[in-house]
């Protein structure tokens, strides 16, 4: 048999082009994966987009996986508790169907290593250490930003202005499903005598004790966010370690003099006025807060 096809292509930023046969599709095969996570003592279920779905030349109108994948999830983690679900996906999706699963990996298109690094991360060989460098929504009306689409005149408007991503969940008062930082390890961490160190903006450091309560080595992310006079709140600084099970460690982040200047069409300027450095593991779990006044000089008050 012989095929032939016309292709024709429009203004686009960039083409693509996949061609092949699909063996037929069985109609029960969701049914089948129920019936055989039911009888499983533990599921690791993959779900998520590939490479020809996640496109970065396409606009996305939802951030849901494919209606397909949330009944496969929904019927699965119904069927066995034990389910982790691995996400293999480069942006923010709806959990909504994910409420349910024991456990979550959200793994960003991790590459050709993949397979033997989730095996070793499911094992508990190595460490899920990641955090997460987006706010992931409960719902999504409560994300800022959706259209790209000019108004009459042509002008695209941001409204938002920088009160986006997790600074607009924290000045909304939103509370999302999975925050800006967020991420868990092997590890159980406390934190305890967060000091400021410095007695001008430009050299100025956060010092905090960090200790691993947990009974293997594990590694954190310390994370700094500061509220200025606007109560707004923004990422200050971070820096990561590993620790050993029972082993303390004292940690210093430096907070750069940027952090408290604002931009004018006269330049950087320095915001005065009364500050709070917020020390914690993500920016919804917030371990001790240090107030502080900054003078018109760049001095600090504690």
């Amino acid at each position: 048999m012989t095929l032939q096809f016309t292709l024709r292509l429009g203004a686009s930023i960039a083409h693509g082009l996949w061609f092949g046969c699909q063996p037929p599709v069985e109609s029960d095969l969701v049914q089948r994966a129920v019936e055989v996570a039911a009888q499983a003592d533990t599921v690791v279920l993959m779900v998520g987009e590939t490479a020809d779905a996640g496109l970065e030349s396409i606009d996305r109108d939802t951030t849901y996986l494919p209606t397909s994948q949330i009944e496969l999830v929904e019927k699965i983690c119904a069927a066995n508790p034990r389910t982790v679900v691995v996400v293999n996906a480069a942006h923010a999706i709806d959990t909504a169907c994910l409420r349910q699963a024991a456990a979550v990996l959200m793994v960003w298109y991790p590459g050709q290593q993949f397979a033997p690094a989730l095996a070793k991360v499911l094992s508990g060989e190595l460490e899920p250490a990641g955090r997460l460098p987006v706010t992931f929504a409960q719902n999504e009306r409560d994300y800022p930003v959706w259209s790209l689409r000019p108004d009459a005149q042509g002008d695209l408007r941001y409204l938002e202005r920088d009160v986006v991503g997790y600074r607009h969940f924290a000045a909304t008062a939103t509370a999302p499903a999975y925050c800006f930082g967020h991420g868990l390890g092997y590890g159980l961490f406390s934190y305890s005598d967060a000091q400021i160190f410095g007695h001008d903006i430009g050299a100025l450091q956060l010092k905090v004790t960090v200790a691993n309560e947990a009974p293997r080595e594990s590694k954190e992310t310390v994370q700094v966010y500061l509220r200025g006079p606007d109560r707004r709140i923004r990422l200050a600084g971070f820096t990561n370690l590993w620790l050993e099970s029972g082993q303390t460690d004292h940690v210093k982040v430096d907070i750069e003099r940027f952090n408290f200047e604002k931009w004018s069409p006269a330049g950087w300027t320095l915001v005065s006025g009364e500050y709070e450095l917020l020390v914690g593991r993500s920016v919804n779990d917030i371990r001790d807060e240090i107030p502080f006044v900054v003078t018109p000089g760049g001095l600090l008050n504690i």
